[in-house]
């Protein structure tokens, strides 16, 4: 029974892993708005827009508290130590939490950004932003 739980103990860290260095690679694009990845360019007006960078830097914050985070999860795991496991698990947790609140914030500001915009440009915005909040 105890090696069961030691198992399910490690698949679960495992998981948070990937999911910390997966929500961590995706916040850098936040920091420049760089979205030609997605196959779009968000308009100038709105990644020049002050509370959009600072909703975009706040997110790529998040994402390096994840990576932290994973690399401390990842330290943790192979050392077996279960205190530090522990701290790794409630760090990666804030970070997962910053990271989606930053994520509501951005597409929040890139949304009343795009209420400048005309239509056909604010309506492209509205549609990526949705996608982001995905």
């Amino acid at each position: 029974m105890a090696g069961e739980e030691v198992y399910i103990a490690r698949l679960g860290a495992l998981l948070a892993l990937a999911l910390a260095r997966a929500l961590g690679d995706a916040g850098g694009f936040a920091a420049d708005l760089d979205t030609e990845q997605f196959g779009f360019q968000m308009p100038d007006a709105v990644v020049a827009d002050p509370a959009v960078r600072a909703a975009g830097t706040a997110l790529a914050d998040a994402g390096a508290v994840l990576s932290e985070a994973a690399d401390e999860l990842d330290a943790a795991e192979a050392s077996g130590d279960q205190g530090e496991l522990a701290s790794a698990l409630v760090h990666l947790l804030e970070g997962v939490y910053r990271f989606v609140d930053a994520a509501v914030h951005l597409v929040d500001r890139i949304d009343a950004a795009a209420a400048a915009l005309p239509a056909p440009d604010a309506d492209a915005v509205r549609a990526f932003g949705l996608l982001l909040a995905r």
